[in-house]
């Protein structure tokens, strides 16, 4: 800011000196007795003695009259707005002096995006813990035990009403028999919480994490 205002303070001064000049300089022009010396007062190599007389208004030629108005008002704007800006500066170091260096403020940090909790597993889920790391992958156990405290609350008698989907993982009807064979399991219940959990594993494996309406976090 007073860069800014030390820069413009000068612009103005030195177009108000400009303009000035430009006055004075056809204020000269406009005048030709004022030039050099009249022959007539050499006397012996010296100049004569002049009387001394009222002075005499400046004659302006007839386009210098014309733009004389305009001159005088351009110098004047021009000098009020160097007082202007010269004012402001005096304003602003007086209000660093009371309230120190203007400094840009910061741009507010950028909010980090919020981690996803992990959600506590309740106790009834928790004791399924050994039966899940024996068939899911490591990274998968954390995940699989959520899913399961969402479809079913670890509950192996757990059945829809709506659906029939049965057992911890929450499997339909129609397909447990297939799946289950499949992952090993055939002919058992989907109440059998082994055959449930690695029927489960086997369908993450086989078919990614879709086959659930239950989302959760690795």
């Amino acid at each position: 800011m007073r860069k800014q205002f030390n820069s413009s303070a000068r612009v103005a001064v030195v177009m108000t000196i400009v303009a000035i000049t430009a006055v004075l300089a056809a204020t000269a022009a406009a005048d030709p007795s004022q030039d050099g010396v009249d022959a007539e007062t050499v006397v012996s190599g010296e100049l004569a003695a002049e009387p001394e007389e009222p002075a005499r208004p400046v004659a302006y030629s007839p386009p210098l009259a014309s733009v004389r108005p305009q001159l005088e008002y351009t110098g004047t704007r021009l000098l009020a707005l160097g007082r202007t800006r010269i004012r402001a500066i005096e304003r602003s170091k007086a209000l660093e002096a009371i309230n120190g260096p203007y400094v840009e403020p910061a741009a507010p940090a950028r909010a980090h995006p919020a981690r996803r909790r992990q959600r506590t597993i309740p106790p009834g889920v928790e004791q399924w813990r050994p039966l899940v790391e024996a068939y899911f992958p490591p990274g998968y156990v954390n995940w699989a035990m959520q899913i399961m405290a969402c479809e079913s609350g670890g509950d192996p008698t757990a059945t829809n009403r709506s659906s029939g989907a049965a057992g911890l993982f929450q499997f339909l009807p129609r397909y447990w028999a297939g799946r289950a064979a499949n992952a090993g399991f055939a002919g058992t219940s989907p109440y059998d919480p082994t055959a449930n959990v690695a029927t489960a594993a086997w369908l993450l494996k086989t078919g990614g994490e879709s086959h659930w309406e239950c989302k959760a976090s690795k």
